[in-house]
């Protein structure tokens, strides 16, 4: 059996970055089900305007247009739209750890990993694998809002990010993120149908001017978490990124949080901070306490979902206010 100090399951933002982040900390395995983790990604690729993601940058938004029917409302909203493919390569290449790529990983018990493969040990084992694997799977359906990323050409260049409210979105939106001559759009909402409202999403950004037609590529579906502060019954199991609900549940945006969530995770690897001391330093992390404010807006959007500019307003428009 291969013995490991680290085993990191999934090579996503959250995995690599702890990977880097424990980079003279022992032996390191990574996990990855898929055999090229940084493409095949649903994901608009948005992220808050941080140095870290300049040289990744496709696009950059300086405000957001939200739509709520027939209504147009302007926040300020800067950030990027990245390139997540070059930027998962770069960490890929910046970091020391063994990588399997295309092995999944069947059963985690104590400190025991089985793949479809092999068989692993290791001290700490980490999930990063997305909203759902072999450490989350207390997790209900009803975690999760299921959503479809496409690739569409712009008629003209954007410098801003669009979302779209509708009843028929459940408890969900459209968005368009700008990417350079092209844009990704997608649906995520709690909807069994998310191709037909997907389809009437593209037509109204085309009869409005904002994309070429209706043809698409890259066309991924997944699961955004809408729980958060994902845990587990082992304190040596710990789960980051998707894994571990550090997703504004909000918005769905994950990839800063997720790097952020592996940070505090190496924290404790490391023995920075004591195992009986991580989960309270984890609930008063600002990352917490951010998540904790945006599940309460999620909920209060819910809640008020029937008279739905009011949901909107008093959830995601009061968060971009000045």
């Amino acid at each position: 059996m291969n013995r490991y100090d680290v085993i990191i399951i999934g090579a996503g933002p959250a995995g690599l970055s702890l990977a880097y982040e424990l980079i003279n900390e022992g032996k390191i395995l990574i996990i990855e089900a898929k055999k090229e983790p940084h493409k095949q990604i649903a994901c608009a690729e948005w992220v808050p305007k941080l140095k870290v993601f300049a040289p990744y940058k496709i696009s950059q938004t300086d405000f957001m247009e939200i739509l709520i029917g027939k209504e147009k409302i302007k926040k300020r909203f800067p950030g990027y739209v990245i390139d997540r493919e070059k930027f998962q390569s770069s960490m890929l290449e910046g970091i020391k750890a063994d990588i399997h790529t295309g092995e999944r990983v069947l059963i985690v018990k104590k400190d025991i990993v089985m793949t479809t493969y092999s068989k692993y040990k290791a001290e700490w084992i980490v999930g990063a694998y997305g909203p759902y694997g072999p450490l989350s799977k207390h997790l209900s359906i009803h975690d999760f809002i299921p959503a479809i990323n496409v690739r569409v050409a712009l008629k003209k260049r954007l410098t801003h990010s669009i979302v779209y409210f509708d009843r028929e979105i459940l408890y969900g939106y459209a968005w368009c993120f700008p990417r350079g001559d092209m844009a990704n759009c997608g649906i995520g909402a709690k909807s069994r149908n998310l191709k037909v409202l997907l389809k009437k999403w593209l037509q109204f950004l085309s009869e409005h001017d904002y994309i070429d037609g209706l043809s698409y590529t890259n066309a991924h579906a997944g699961l955004i978490p809408t729980s958060i502060l994902h845990k587990t019954n082992n304190p040596k199991h710990i789960l980051i990124g998707d894994a571990g609900g550090f997703i504004d549940p909000l918005t769905g945006a994950g990839i800063a949080s997720g790097i952020e969530s592996a940070k505090i995770a190496a924290s404790l690897i490391k023995g920075t901070i004591k195992i009986n001391e991580y989960k309270e330093y984890l609930e008063k992390s600002y990352l917490a306490k951010y998540l904790k404010r945006r599940r309460k807006r999620r909920d209060i959007m819910e809640r008020k979902w029937n008279n739905l500019k009011e949901a909107i307003e008093k959830s995601w428009i009061s968060s971009y206010q000045g």
